[in-house]
This record gives structure tokens, sequence and C-alpha cells, in this order.
């Protein structure tokens, strides 16, 4: 009647760096022999009753720092949790239903975000057909669906505009960095800090010599309307 999760396989004990790169072995760094059974990442009779994971981070930074750093973002792994809460048994229909669940979780808040700005947009050529698809959208990547390409095109410059925009406001003071290589570094930055940015539009993130934020949300207004244009009758499958 119990339930946990845990990692199986050799984990090795890191000493002195964190396996990102190259080190050299001597006595303060390196690896050294396995990692304590009782250091091993795991979950055990969570408080919620549920375990479910879709490659994301499961366990607090220091515990997953054992294992990697990388995580998939927490969208999908969202969706499964709110599936699993939605009722007390499942059947092996239903979780075959939950494992193929077409939701496009991730997509949900860039959805809100470019509604809004199209609203308060509605000058802007194409604005009021965009707006039509996404009002029509059941939010699923089903494979006849024409808004999701629009959506992602959204997501995409709104998200490289703030990173970029975020990456030159919070660099060294007197530090050049030209914009290929700004563009590169961004990618770095994980997606949700970004979100949240994008959500708060504090202008404290921007550099004071920066466009503003309805600037950087115009860009992408143009990049849905653009995709939307080009490629109207495109569905998802085909795309």
């Amino acid at each position: 009647g119990r339930i946990g999760w845990t990692i199986s396989g050799w984990i090795p004990n890191r000493v002195g760096y964190d396996g990102l790169s190259p080190t050299i072995h001597d006595r303060e760094h390196g690896w050294f022999g396995p990692l304590p059974e009782d250091e091993r990442p795991r979950v055990v009779d969570p408080e919620s009753g549920i375990l479910f994971t879709a490659n994301n981070r499961l366990v607090p930074e220091p515990q997953a720092a054992r294992i990697g750093r990388v995580w998939a973002g927490p969208s999908r792994a969202y969706r499964i949790r709110e599936l699993l809460e939605s009722r007390e048994r499942f059947t092996e229909t239903d979780l075959f239903s939950l494992q193929h669940d077409e939701y496009a979780q991730g997509l949900a808040p860039y959805r809100r975000l470019l509604e809004d700005a199209l609203a308060d947009r509605g000058n802007f050529a194409g604005a009021a057909e965009t707006s039509r698809i996404l009002r029509e959208w059941d939010g699923r990547a089903s494979k006849d669906t024409t808004a999701i390409p629009i959506v992602e095109a959204f997501r995409r410059s709104i998200l490289g505009g703030t990173k970029v925009a975020m990456l030159e406001r919070f660099q060294e003071k007197n530090a050049t960095v030209d914009r290929a290589t700004a563009e590169l570094a961004a990618e770095a930055i994980r997606e949700p800090p970004v979100l949240a940015a994008i959500r708060s539009q504090d202008p404290d993130l921007l550099p004071s010599d920066h466009v503003g934020w309805d600037e950087i949300m115009d860009e992408a207004v143009e990049a849905a309307i653009v995709s939307k244009i080009r490629n109207g009758d495109t569905t998802w499958s085909r795309r």
C-alpha cells in the first residue's frame, strides 16, 4: 500500500565538482565510489498520494543535482497531476487516455498573453482573424488545429526578445556583447523565470536604453499574425 520513486543504477559520488565539465582527478576532485544509498534521490509516500513524472525534477535541487541539472519543463507534469487529481480511481483505459492526452499545457499561458495583446492591438492588420482562431481553439495539439503554429510563433518571439533584454540588463558594466553572442547566451536562460518576467512587465528588468515591454509584445504579436497569414490553413500535422 505504499508508493515511491527513485532512480535505479550506480550513481557516482562526485566530490569537488558538479560533473558539468571535465576536471583533474586528485584527492579533492573526482568520483569516489557510488553515492551512499541514504543520499540517493527518492520520493516516498508523498502527501498527495500521487506519483508521476514527465522527465521533470521531482526532488529538491541539492538532491536532484546528484543525477543532473537539465530537466523537462513543468507543463506536462502539471497536466498529468491535474488529470490524476481529477478522480479517485482509474481503469487501464483511463490511464491510456491520460498517456495520449493532447492538451497543450505548455502553450496555455502564451495563448492568454496573445489573446490579451491582440485585444489591445485591434488596429494590427490580421489581428481580428488571428483572435478568432484562438477563440475557437480547444487548447489541444490535435492534428487538424491551425492555432498552435500561431501561438508557438508568438512564444518564440516574446521569449527570445525578453531573454536578450534581460541579458543586457544584468550583464557586467562596460561589457560589450554583440547581438549574435547575446542571443546564443540567452538560450541558457530557462523558460519559467522568463515567463514570470513577461507577466510582471517590470520595467526594472529591461535596460534603461532598451525598447520597452510594449515593443517586445508588439514584435511577438506581429510574429504570430505573420505566421497566420503565411500558413493560416496549414494544420499542425502538416506543419
